[in-house]
């Protein structure tokens, strides 16, 4: 039997924009091209053309490939979405070099300037499959909200794949009327209306500190701006305000002329939920097949000795220039302190290394919080991913004010935090459950390979928390292989049911029910059948490189295309059959 999951509401004021697929006016019908020329075709009106020297310069990307080209056009029919394969051949050039020279080439796609003046490099990362650029689109100066080109180079130096949402031909002034001030007044009463909306008229309204502001333009190909297709774009004031208490953080991207709010969402990420340590590994119930199991009030009885395990916490440090005093829950790859969210406490420190606590002590959600992200960052690194979340994140296992729900906020963009409630009255705290540490960190890994590209709504937020379950799940199952039912996620959490489950049949689209908790069990499980069909390491190869590769705002379809391109840059696309047919029998689209 399924457990239905159990769901926190989300906030109504994000509206995700729905993505399409159009087509070159000069390419009829699949958006393919290959040595034999156009493929496909269809009985169907001509969709728009791009103005005559952007197709010209489509064309020419083409002939300049090394080999076979796919391409995707988008919903207008007059911009390349993206581009993938043998894009270029092996260069023994630099690889930020052979990506500007790239673009610098081949700017007539997208219409930026030959010499790259409208682009700027805002992101590089490194994996198994080579090197991923992300370059922000400029003018006059100001960034272009979500606009610009992502490129990604096989270790060979060869570009194999390109996401465009640059948007060419601005023209507008770049004189705001409004101030700073104004758009930070008028952030606040979206974010009014946004809490009353979510909380309800009544619940105290929390403070909200300005935590950035600046000026830049707003467009639809950044999906900036979600209106009617003819909006022009704007120039916009981009404002973040962060509450305490609760901690949080939202986006506003107020038009800097009328004033008018163009986008909202949420920088956080929520679910329902290491000397030498004591910890569970995953959990009580899963490693002692107990669903009878209850919290108590944090009592620690006989029942759960059998759960305990001692483990080695590496690379812990001193307070005092990790020489001198004592040594506290801090590594290369997590940062453990309570004094991040309420309810703040001291964090546990000890003069041996040894945090030998039981679930009673404060102490234990610290160690458990700081041994499971250790080793899975250590796990991600044994995949061959060098580049990859690899910072001392900082964790609070003690956060949310007490209440039942973990969360991710992703603020600054990509280098959040991560903080566990207490389960509310009488309830588990969550840090005691590996599934939900781990359905955390997953939140944190995406957003570090491709910051902000999953933290939404709609079918990108369901991606984001099916993602966390899978890599739940898929740590159980390569750390702790005995345990009974790893598919069930959060059973101690939820002391003996499960919040979720990674093996359910929901199919695309006619089981989503808009909520990204619920939507997430149709990607998780299609996950988990790839973990299942290719073994884990290979599948976890694949998946992790996939988030290098996806675009920003992902629908499904955009992430098992992900998934595909990873496996031709990891594996030649030796797995490709196997992943378009479990995304087919899952009703998700993998066309071009």
């Amino acid at each position: 039997m399924h457990a239905a999951p159990r769901r926190r509401p989300r906030p109504s004021w994000f509206r995700p924009v729905a993505l399409g697929a159009a087509l070159l006016g000069v390419l009829a019908g699949a958006a393919t091209l290959n040595a034999a020329g156009l493929a496909g075709g269809g009985a169907r009106p001509a969709p728009p053309r791009p103005e005559p020297a952007r197709a010209q310069a489509i064309l020419d990307l083409r002939a300049d490939a090394a080999g076979p080209v796919t391409l995707r056009m988008s919903p207008d029919g007059a911009r390349l979405d993206s581009a993938r394969g043998a894009l270029t051949g092996p260069t023994l050039e630099a690889p930020q070099q052979a990506a500007e020279s790239f673009l610098a080439r081949h700017a007539g796609v997208w219409g930026a300037r030959p010499d790259l003046a409208d682009l700027v490099l805002d992101l590089s990362r490194v994996s198994p499959a080579g090197t991923h650029f992300r370059y922000r689109q400029t003018f006059e100066g100001l960034p272009v909200f979500d606009a610009g080109v992502d490129l990604h180079l096989s270790g060979e130096g060869a570009v194999y794949l390109l996401h465009n949402r640059f948007e060419p031909g601005l023209a507008l002034d770049t004189t705001p009327r409004i101030t700073p001030i104004g758009a930070a007044l008028r952030a606040r009463i979206a974010f009014a209306r946004a809490w009353q909306g979510e909380q309800g008229i009544g619940i105290a309204l929390p403070a909200a500190t300005v935590a950035a502001s600046g000026l830049g333009i707003a467009t639809r190909a950044g999906q900036a701006i979600e209106a009617a297709p003819d909006v022009a774009p704007r120039l916009a004031w981009r404002i973040v305000l962060q509450t305490a208490d609760p901690a949080g953080a939202r986006e506003f991207l107020i038009d800097a002329n009328d004033g008018a709010l163009l986008r909202a969402r949420d920088l956080e990420a929520t679910s329902h939920e290491t000397g030498r340590g004591r910890v569970f590994d995953p959990n009580p119930v899963s490693t002692l097949g107990d669903p009878t199991l209850r919290d108590n009030d944090d009592a620690d009885g006989p029942e759960f000795a059998p759960a305990y395990r001692e483990v080695e916490l590496p690379n812990l440090t001193r307070l005092i220039a990790d020489r001198f005093d004592k040594i506290a829950l801090r590594g290369p790859f997590a940062r453990v302190t309570d004094f991040i969210e309420s309810p703040f406490m001291l964090n546990p420190m000890s003069s041996t290394g040894d945090f030998l606590f039981g679930r009673d002590a404060d102490g234990f959600e610290a160690v458990m919080a700081y041994y499971h992200v250790d080793r899975t960052q250590r796990y991600i690194q044994s995949l061959g991913f060098a580049d990859l979340d690899n910072r001392d994140i900082r964790v609070d296992p003690h956060g949310l004010k007490g209440a039942k729900n973990a969360h991710y906020l992703g603020f600054p963009p990509g280098m959040g935090h991560i903080a566990f409630g207490a389960g509310g009255t009488g309830g588990v705290d969550l840090a005691e459950d590996a599934d939900v540490i781990w359905h955390e960190y997953g939140h944190s890994m995406q957003d570090n390979q491709n910051p902000g590209a999953y933290l939404s709504l709609g079918e990108t937020g369901a991606q984001g928390e099916g993602f966390g379950d899978y890599w739940a799940f898929i740590n159980t199952v390569v750390t702790s292989p005995n345990v009974a039912d790893p598919a069930c996620i959060g059973e101690w959490a939820w002391e003996g049911e499960c919040l979720r489950r990674t093996d359910g049949t929901k199919h695309y689209p006619e089981d989503i029910e808009r909520e990204v908790h619920a939507d997430g069990e149709i990607w998780s499980a299609f996950l988990t059948q790839i973990a299942v069909a290719l073994g884990p390491e290979t599948a976890n190869r694949i998946i992790l490189e996939s988030h290098f590769l996806a675009p920003m705002f992902p629908k499904f379809d955009d992430g098992a295309r992900a998934l595909l391109d990873a496996d031709q840059a990891l594996y030649g696309g030796a797995h490709a059959a196997t992943i378009a047919g479990l995304a087919t029998a899952r009703g998700i689209d993998v066309g071009p």
